[in-house]
């Protein structure tokens, strides 16, 4: 009867688990490597929802060529597409970014 019990309460803790959205918490690495190119902007929307309006990333200073930035990420979202805008005008979207834990995204 106790291993009845048992079991019956491990399997309702699994599924009230898995049941709650995680949370996406972490940060994600911008690499530019382009030779000239400065980026001044970039955006992010949800991965694979085209109603997701483009939010804007605050760029606290511009990412020069050849250099790296960190940026925070929360939420309960993981794969996101983002947007970039160079000071020459150039835009480029990379889609479904892992921003929680991915590797660095190079851009040129």
């Amino acid at each position: 009867m106790n291993s009845k019990l048992i079991a019956v309460a491990v399997i309702g803790a699994a599924a009230f688990t898995t049941s709650l959205p995680a949370r996406a918490d972490g940060s994600f690495e911008i690499v530019n490597t382009n030779e000239k190119a400065t980026i001044i902007k970039m955006w992010t929307a949800a991965y694979g929802q085209p109603k997701d309006p483009w939010k804007e990333i605050e760029i606290k200073q511009p990412i020069r060529p050849r250099t790296t930035s960190r940026f925070d990420h929360s939420g309960n979202i993981c794969n996101e597409d983002i947007k970039v805008r160079f000071d020459d005008g150039y835009e480029h979207t990379f889609e479904n970014v892992n921003v929680c834990d991915g590797p660095p995204l190079f851009i040129n």
